[in-house]
């Protein structure tokens, strides 16, 4: 199941005349799947010309979540528009595919790129 991106701030705060910084809640649902949870940031950050990969420059996560086994650790695959998601003493060992993501909350992603049209 796909990561679900909720725009946190009001309006996206202008860093130059088209860059922007953009934080944003995730919402996960569902199992994990193998290689990240797809996240669509299109509608905050616009597109290479010549690529499908945003013009996304710099992905920071704030995560509050804990288990019996340590935090979970997450990390932003730009060329592939997923977040990965790592457990484990050191935070070193991704989810296995299928691994429920229910116990997944309060995850904010600072994101700081080239606004999409309009923003």
């Amino acid at each position: 199941m796909a990561a679900t991106a909720t725009l946190k701030s009001k309006n996206a705060e202008r860093i130059s005349r088209n860059l922007g910084v953009v934080v944003i809640d995730v919402a996960l649902t569902g199992t994990y799947s193998t290689g990240g949870e797809s996240i669509d940031l299109d509608q905050y950050f616009r597109k290479f010309t010549s690529t499908t990969v945003d013009d996304l420059l710099f992905v920071s996560f704030d995560a509050d979540d804990a288990t019996a086994s340590g935090k979970y650790r997450y990390k932003y695959d730009y060329a592939n528009e997923k977040i990965l998601i790592y457990t484990g003493l050191g935070g070193d060992t991704e989810l296995f595919a299928g691994e429920s993501l229910t116990a997944l909350s309060n995850i904010r992603m600072l994101c700081v790129g080239y606004h999409s049209q309009g923003r």
